[in-house]
């Protein structure tokens, strides 16, 4: 099951019950200034998204450093976004999952999007299409939204908020 609690209290009395594995995603990627070497504790899997996490060498680090099975998942990015997931995967060597998320988009910005069928995903390195970029533009206020994303994500890393998440006794 993946991360069906709140905080990461909840999350380790969910794991002691051992009913079912657990896998934490969101507890890792809204608390990335913690020491995840402990993750086990909470966790039976760890699912990272790469972007939401700090990019793919941050995310290579903290996958190295929880010692847990992990999974590659999307943050529905385009294929350039697959691409590095896919990647990140191979350089982890473990099977990526939940990659097949860009089927979820009205279309993509290369000439070569990834492409999913009977669960398997066909990629290559992508290729940018100015014009498909152009087509897909967000709004202005949308460019807002992420451009203040992209903030946040950053103030936390550097301005630690421990309790909210209940990351105390790691």
């Amino acid at each position: 099951i993946e991360q069906p609690v709140g905080t990461i209290a909840e999350l380790q009395k969910l794991k002691e019950l051992e009913i079912l594995p657990i896998a934490i995603d969101e507890g890792v990627r809204k608390n990335l200034n913690q020491d995840f070497s402990r993750l086990n504790e909470v966790a039976d899997f760890l699912i990272l998204k790469w972007q939401p996490t700090g990019g793919f060498k941050e995310a290579s680090r903290i996958s190295k450093v929880a010692g847990l099975p992990v999974v590659i998942s999307s943050a529905l990015e385009s294929s350039v976004g697959i691409y590095q997931g896919v990647l990140l995967a191979s350089e982890l060597s473990v099977l990526p999952a939940g990659l097949g998320t860009v089927s979820l988009l009205s279309g993509d910005i290369t000439v070569n999007p990834a492409k999913v069928k009977s669960g398997k995903i066909k990629y290559e390195k992508p290729i940018l299409d100015l014009d498909l970029i152009n087509k897909f533009q967000a709004s202005g206020q949308r460019v807002t939204w992420w451009e203040d994303r992209v903030s946040r994500i950053w103030e936390n890393y550097l301005l630690p908020n421990k309790d909210e998440y209940g990351w105390d006794f790691l």
